[in-house]
């Protein structure tokens, strides 16, 4: 029965992914839900770094900006295919974590941010003085969309479902690392590096390894956000960008693959939905996020699972309906 029910709720969510493009007329909301998609890619792998293992990145972007980067150069200076500069932007990203990861994760929470943080900023000044390799300020122009076999992906429609199935190929590529050894070494590293340690596991290097994956995820939305926009500058992936990603993550739910992919959506779309306030869109957007950080620490999608596990737990406490209850036992016993 269970897996009846399963089957039906992925069958209805099909429907509605396949129906989305269709009952949206907007090319410019169609191309925010776009964007929305490529965050959550990259959001996904926050929830791999914080949430799993328990580490505090605030330069995200930065390993964004090097999938952008990476297939941006490719395609434009080399005129490279994407079916070779995708998987170059993701190799590359990975490449640029471990090598960054090795001095960095030895260090610890707050000083761990602060050089993640650092990180940034450096990056982002070298894509802008760097002229001749990166165009500086003025970005790359003209990356050339995504072609299949002929079929080029042109349209906002065309890259929702490109964006939601390479999204989907995540999540289920992610989900299975979250069940396997491998995820749960991340959240015993994140539980106590000590009582990792006593258990056998290589504290540094699980975290260099959720670092790299992470990256990974960041590197693929950067390619996307490249190919997508056909435009990429230092100034989409500064340091504000970061703290974007990082709020997205602790908005949706840090521990939770879905919760990412929840707050990527939400935090996308509600700029937009107070953008009538004008000189108090931001003010009121800031608010109504740290009232979700103070009142639900574990984000939306924390709160949703919690009400999910006390509905069930109190489906198997209450007794079934044919159950005679202790007034009737009474009396038949008078």
């Amino acid at each position: 029965m269970k897996k009846v029910s399963k089957i039906i709720i992925m069958l209805l969510l099909a429907i509605i992914i396949l129906s989305v493009p269709h009952l949206i007329k907007s090319d410019y909301t169609l191309h925010v839900v776009n964007l929305a998609g490529i965050y959550a890619i990259c959001v996904m792998g926050l929830v791999f770094l914080l949430g799993f293992a328990g580490q505090l990145s605030l330069g995200h972007s930065a390993l964004m900006s090097i999938g952008a980067y990476t297939t941006g150069l490719l395609a434009v200076e080399l005129n490279l295919p994407f079916v070779i500069t995708f998987p170059a932007a993701i190799v590359v990203s990975m490449l640029f974590a471990l090598l960054i990861g090795i001095p960095t994760l030895k260090l610890k929470s707050f000083y761990l941010a602060m050089a993640t943080r650092g990180l940034n900023i450096a990056l982002f000044i070298v894509l802008i003085n760097w002229k001749r390799f990166t165009h500086g300020a003025d970005g790359i122009v003209n990356i050339p969309r995504p072609s299949f076999a002929g079929f080029t992906i042109q349209t906002e429609r065309a890259w929702f479902y490109f964006i939601v199935a390479i999204l989907i190929v995540c999540y289920i590529a992610s989900r299975n690392i979250e069940k396997s050894r491998i995820g749960r070494s991340f959240k015993a590293v994140k539980e106590g590096e000590l009582a990792a340690e006593v258990m056998g596991i290589d504290v540094y290097r699980t975290k260099i390894l959720a670092f790299v994956l992470s990256s990974a995820l960041a590197g693929t939305a950067g390619c996307l956000f490249a190919h997508l926009n056909q435009f990429i500058c230092p100034n989409d992936f500064n340091i504000t960008q970061s703290v974007t990603l990082l709020s997205m993550s602790i908005f949706g739910g840090s521990e939770y693959l879905l919760g990412g992919v929840v707050g990527a959506y939400v935090l996308t779309f509600l700029p937009e939905a107070l953008r009538f306030l004008q000189t108090y869109a931001r003010f009121i957007n800031g608010i109504l996020i740290l009232l979700i950080m103070i009142l639900a620490p574990s984000g939306l999608f924390g709160v949703v699972s919690s009400l999910f596990e006390k509905l069930k737990r109190q489906k198997k406490l209450d007794p079934p309906n044919n159950s005679p209850n202790i007034a009737d036992v009474e009396g038949m016993e008078n």
